[in-house]
């Protein structure tokens, strides 16, 4: 349980962070679960989550106090499960009817990662500044306007309070300056990372390319650059979750599959709500 204990740690950690730093982002603990709602009446795996901190908390517990939260915000919320570590939170939300709402995969990497190629008049930026912060939202932009979605998701995630953080690791690879693929990494685990005492571990998350730019080895560059600077800074293990697209690029570069994170729609419990939904 070693890999799904980091993993847990390490994505409470990112949700936490992104959601703190979010405007208008409301953030909950309550019986050992860490739940919180965007600003925008977004219901997605980022925007609006729900996580059990310790795979020892009863899930009756754990669903009542998703669905008392929801009820508070006016929102559903998405419950992830490890399917393995989580199994029987996964078992009481089919019973309680819930759907599954996504999956992904859970991937770890605990060696030097395999070779990118080289993408001709790529520059790997390190986002340090404002400027930084905006070239890594426009990427978002681009990917979540390409796809149909309204592009101030990205504004959940992409601030500078998430991505200046210190135990951030931000980079934007640009071709002739303009930016078109992003990936960072968020440590966790050590006695002075936010995810508590252990291992140092790093996820990466927000992996991106530029919709007029896909399939030419950005993804891999980026996500190779920000797992190279995570272990430099002490990281023995990596995470992610992958998606389809994704899964290929990570294996490459020597990630493997440890889990499966199932996400089920949590609906609010309407009688219980103190203020009406948003959107």
């Amino acid at each position: 349980m070693r890999v799904h204990d980091a993993g847990r740690r390490n994505l409470v950690a990112a949700l936490q962070l992104f959601a703190a730093n979010a405007p208008g982002a409301v953030v909950g603990e309550r019986e050992g679960t860490l739940m919180a709602v965007s600003a925008m009446a977004a219901t997605g795996a980022f925007h609006a989550p729900a996580i059990r901190r310790d795979s020892r908390t009863a899930p009756a517990t754990v669903l009542a106090a998703v669905r008392a939260f929801g009820a508070e915000q006016g929102r559903d919320l998405v419950l992830w499960a490890d399917a393995v570590a989580d199994a029987d939170l996964a078992a009481a939300a089919r019973a309680d009817g819930h759907a599954v709402a996504s999956t992904g995969l859970g991937m770890v990497l605990e060696g030097p990662p395999g070779p990118a190629r080289p993408v001709p008049g790529a520059r790997l930026v390190p986002v340090e500044d404002a400027a930084g912060v905006a070239a890594f939202a426009t990427v978002h932009r681009a990917g979540y306007g390409s796809a149909g979605f309204p592009t101030e998701l990205v504004d959940h995630f992409a601030t500078p309070g998430a991505l200046l953080a210190p135990s951030v690791d931000a980079v934007v690879a640009t071709v002739d300056g303009q930016p078109l693929a992003t990936a960072l990494t968020l440590a966790s685990g050590g006695p002075d990372s936010p995810g508590g005492p252990g291992p140092a571990v790093a996820g990466v998350y927000w992996v991106a390319t530029h919709p007029d730019a896909l399939r030419r080895g950005l993804g891999a560059l980026v996500t190779r650059a920000v797992v190279l600077r995570a272990q430099d800074r002490g990281a023995r293990t990596i995470v992610l979750q992958a998606t389809p697209a994704g899964e290929p690029v990570y294996r490459a570069l020597g990630f493997r599959p440890f889990v499966t994170y199932e996400r089920y729609l949590v609906p609010r419990a309407e009688g219980l709500s103190r203020r009406r939904p948003a959107g």
